[in-house]
């Protein structure tokens, strides 16, 4: 059976004890990708951020791990990567955390706040040296103001992924998603406001087409 991971909702990066640095996802892209899997016939794992958008139902039925921060999130993936097959990253990760997280609550002064960031990992990049990588497939997301191809396919070739999935902001909290399945040596696939489970199910698809290639 081929076995799932999925990432899905947004990071939070600390500032002190109260204040974060977060984003708009809401998780439903990462939901629907692993209600899809499951009914799919795959066994899956969900890696699930800061979100409401899953029932205590539905999380009892599979595999949910929460995860918090980017760096959070990173350890966990690197202890399900072996096992899975297939890793579809539709989480939406910071790429900047706080210099330094207070332990307390930063009180209110006169002066202004500078708030110094640093980098975070770039998970796929990091994952591209994994000793097993080549023995899974990975499927990515490029989140833009606007749907743009060209971004895409840039990271598609820096990241060396198997499959991204473009898309533009508007998807964020959105019923529905504007996207474009981009592949190696494939022509696009463009899709035009299909709900988060459609696309799920075209996502899968295509990577169980690719794997079917690869021999994987």
């Amino acid at each position: 059976m081929t076995r799932v991971l999925i990432t899905g909702g947004a990071t939070c990066e600390d500032i002190d004890s109260v204040r974060f640095i977060t984003n708009r996802s809401t998780g439903k892209m990462g939901v629907a990708l692993a209600q899809a899997a499951r009914r799919a016939g795959y066994e899956t794992r969900l890696l699930l951020g800061d979100t409401a958008v899953i029932s205590g139902r539905l999380a009892s039925a599979m595999q949910l791990t929460r995860f918090r921060s980017t760096a959070d999130l990173l350890a966990k993936i690197e202890a399900n990567f072996d096992w899975c097959d297939w890793l579809i990253m539709s989480a939406a990760v910071a790429d900047y955390t706080p210099a330094t997280t207070l332990p307390t609550k930063r009180r209110k002064a006169a002066d202004d706040w500078t708030l110094t960031l640093k980098r975070t990992t770039d998970i796929l990049r990091h994952l591209a040296g994994h000793p097993s990588r080549a023995q899974k497939l990975v499927c990515g997301f490029s989140l833009t103001d606007e749907l743009d191809l060209a971004t895409g396919r840039e990271k598609l070739s820096a990241k060396g992924l198997d499959l991204l999935v473009a898309n533009g902001a508007a998807t964020l909290g959105s019923a529905t998603v504007t996207a474009a399945l981009l592949a190696p040596a494939r022509p696009p696939q463009m899709f035009a406001n299909l709900t988060k489970p459609q696309l799920s199910r075209a996502i899968l698809a295509r990577l169980a087409e690719i794997a079917g290639k690869k021999g994987i």
